[in-house]
């Protein structure tokens, strides 16, 4: 079966989001290690750091998954989505985020998981 149109968007948008996934990681352990004057704990910016590289991985393995479409990417992308609407939401909730981005970072995510959950979609993936 061909790739769906929709599944070489995500994987171009899961790619595009990792390059600056990967800067923001990398600019923040830099500023943990070379930067003396920063309000928050270093270990805090290693944590968020490591964290944001981890994520830039994970984006970078779905690109391809969704690429070549694997099976395993599909459940890999369900994960992602899920991760993200955990995340925004308990960013809302620490009042980290306004109302509008808390919509978004749900939105989004949950337009992406309608999609993957389509039967066509499944069946490309072998989810049928």
């Amino acid at each position: 079966m061909s790739r769906p149109t929709g599944i070489t968007i995500l994987a171009v948008l899961a790619l595009l989001a990792a390059a600056p996934a990967v800067v923001a990681g990398l600019a923040l352990v830099g500023v943990a290690t070379f930067v003396d004057a920063v309000p928050v704990p270093d270990t805090f910016m290693y944590a968020v750091g490591a964290g944001t590289l981890i994520y830039a991985g994970l984006s970078l393995v779905l690109a391809y998954g969704l690429w070549t479409v694997r099976p395993w990417a599909w459940m890999v992308g369900i994960g992602l989505q899920v991760l993200g609407i955990v995340t925004a939401i308990s960013q809302y909730t620490t009042g980290d985020r306004f109302l509008g981005s808390l919509i978004t970072g749900v939105l989004f995510p949950v337009l992406i998981l309608f999609y993957l959950y389509r039967p066509n979609v499944r069946a490309a993936f072998g989810r049928a």
